[in-house]
């Protein structure tokens, strides 16, 4: 059987998180697991706003709530279609479908439906199974804490080990919708629809209207090529939840082959505004239609998530006497950016190299990994949409980044032109200076002398305004453009990339910065040599002003007892420890489809 890599990884980027434990020598009291549990809810409480919205975009809501509507776990089926077209239809399983179970008899009808997916499966993940559920029992998890362990299996890439474990977690409670739900997607996913159909439609009489079962009943039927009927659910998944991402594109696929082209592109944009993918924006051009590519964004976006606002310059000096004192701070300046520069480099390249170290010695776990039977996720939750919302900010024909960049550089380029006239009028205005015959400043007579040093002064002080005024203004607006480049680069690579490459990333466009700011050279003049007044010109030094980080807000930990799984933005650690059963392993979670 074709191993599947589920696509809905949101479930534990948003998990509940649990403080890590050591593992007891006995099972805890019927005490102490109240007070686990009651912790969990204590930390589902903390989820932000944004967490919360995150996951209702994609169709899942928080977990942990007694309803249905808070089920969090595998909520869209994603069944294999051909290329470029819908399933055909499968009129053997359709025949092989069940009646749909009254509640009371379900607990009969799961155990029987166990019974046979055991039977076709290894034989090996039957046995792991059991050493996990041994050491789940042994912990006192109950049937929802084991349903939960299942949906983290096959997140770990353990498909066949996650059914079993979700069925063994069904014949534990029958009664709970959340895993009879869970345990069907997995069936579903795996191209067991005609299985899943049942349990969905038992739960559909218990819970109706909930649109996460609805869209599951329709990819049910869509995978067995039953379009009429998948149509239906779809239609009423829709309904109740109009951006539902799954629901939408699979509708895409039907009204696409019904020669729809204008409704496949509307629910292929609806669905794109909660769960983009590549696939589904070439779909979208496919049909003929252009996607300006500005998705949807769960999270908050910081404005300056390095803290360049804390870098500015000094003062332009605009006359010979704010010249003179503003030197030294620009002096100064020029050296603590040089300090700064240095140390960027050094750690970009010793980042780089370890970059490039964590990146080889990933291929080989990852090898090691796919060579003993694991699927290996490459797909994070907010990748593809990380990618695209960076390449509209980009791209953007009206005011995107590289627009805007392209223009503050051909301004520099023509800054040196600009200068020259204002160099010009000065050159100009101190030809008078040979009419009284002035030398450096000096005058044949006193009053011919202070004339002298008024003309310098005045045609310097009118150059500095001038000249200094169109350097600010300029480099301000080439180093504002870049500024937001490399933000958006800070901000949404942190879901693209691994954390090795992303702290190289991060020193890399520090360093940058950096030399924007230090490439900034106003002019200086000071007052005429022989017309000068001494004057005290204190100078306080500043301090050297520190960045501040990209800290990633995706991240969590569940802690399972037999399975802990922890997220940070791209990358996902998955620990097993079930008796003889052993396994960690850190996934790249960077390019989802979700």
């Amino acid at each position: 059987m074709k191993k599947l890599v589920i696509l809905c990884g949101c479930f534990f980027q948003m998990a509940v998180a649990l403080q890590a434990q050591t593992k007891p020598a006995k099972a805890p009291t019927p005490k102490e697991m109240e007070a686990m549990r009651r912790q969990m809810q204590e930390q589902l409480n903390k989820l932000t706003p944004e967490q919360r919205k995150m996951m209702q975009d994609m169709g899942i809501e928080v977990p942990g709530v007694p309803n249905l509507d808070k089920a969090a776990a595998i909520a869209n089926a994603h069944p294999q279609t051909r290329p470029g077209g819908v399933p055909p239809l499968n009129a053997a399983k359709i025949a092989s479908v069940a009646p749909v179970p009254s509640p009371a008899a379900l607990p009969a009808f799961v155990g029987r439906l166990h019974q046979a997916v055991q039977g076709r499966l290894p034989a090996a993940a039957a046995a792991q199974v059991r050493q996990v559920l041994n050491t789940l029992k042994a912990y006192g998890a109950n049937a929802s804490e084991t349903g939960k362990a299942a949906v983290g299996l096959w997140l770990s890439g353990r498909p066949e080990m996650a059914v079993l474990l979700a069925g063994e977690a069904c014949l534990a409670d029958a009664s709970l919708a959340e895993n009879i739900n869970n345990y069907a997607a997995m069936l579903n996913m795996m191209g067991a629809q005609q299985l899943a159909v049942p349990l969905l439609q038992c739960i559909n009489q218990q819970y109706p209207g909930n649109a996460t079962i609805l869209a599951n009943i329709g990819q049910a039927w869509y995978g067995m090529g039953d379009i009429k009927k998948a149509d239906r659910y779809l239609d009423s998944a829709i309904r109740r939840f109009p951006k539902h991402s799954q629901a939408n594109y699979t509708k895409s696929k039907i009204q696409e082959q019904k020669g729809d082209k204008a409704g496949a592109a509307e629910s292929l944009k609806r669905s794109m505004e909660t769960g983009y993918t590549d696939e589904k924006a070439n779909d979208y051009r496919r049909l003929g239609y252009t996607d300006n590519g500005d998705v949807s964004w769960p999270l908050h976006i910081p404005q300056d998530p390095l803290g360049f606002h804390k870098f500015n310059w000094p003062a332009f000096p605009v006359s010979v006497e704010e010249s003179d004192r503003l030197a030294k701070e620009w002096a100064d300046f020029w050296q603590q950016m040089e300090t700064l520069s240095d140390e960027y480099r050094v750690r970009s390249e010793q980042l780089t190299k370890q970059a490039q170290e964590a990146g080889a010695s990933k291929l080989q776990k990852d090898f090691k990994a796919f060579m003993s039977g694991a699927d290996i996720m490459t797909d994070g939750p907010l990748s593809a949409r990380a990618a695209r919302k960076l390449s509209y900010l980009l791209d953007d024909k009206d005011g995107g980044l590289f627009y805007q960049i392209q223009a503050a550089t051909d301004a520099l380029m023509a800054l040196p032109e600009r200068l020259a006239v204002f160099d010009s009028a000065r050159a100009q205005a101190l030809r008078q200076l040979d009419e009284l015959k002035c030398q450096a400043g000096e005058g044949s007579r006193a009053t011919d002398k202070e004339r002298c040093c008024q003309i310098t002064d005045e045609a310097n002080n009118q150059w500095l305004a001038a000249s200094n005024g169109l350097i600010r203004d300029t480099y301000s607006k080439a180093v504002d453009a870049y500024k937001r480049l490399w933000n958006a680069q800070a901000y949404f690579q942190q879901y693209n990339m691994d954390e090795p490459a992303f702290e190289a990333l991060k020193a890399q466009l520090k360093e940058q910065f950096v030399g924007s700011m230090a490439a900034c050279r106003p002019n200086f003049v000071g007052p005429a040599p022989d017309c000068k007044k001494e004057k005290e010109n204190p100078f306080k030094k500043q301090p050297l002003a520190q960045f501040d980080d990209v800290n990633c807000k995706y991240q969590s930990t569940l802690d399972l007892k037999v399975l802990i799984i922890t997220t940070h933005c791209s990358k996902m650690t998955t620990k097993v420890d079930a008796g003889k059963f052993k396994f960690e392993f850190t996934e790249d979670l960077n390019k989802s489809n979700g």
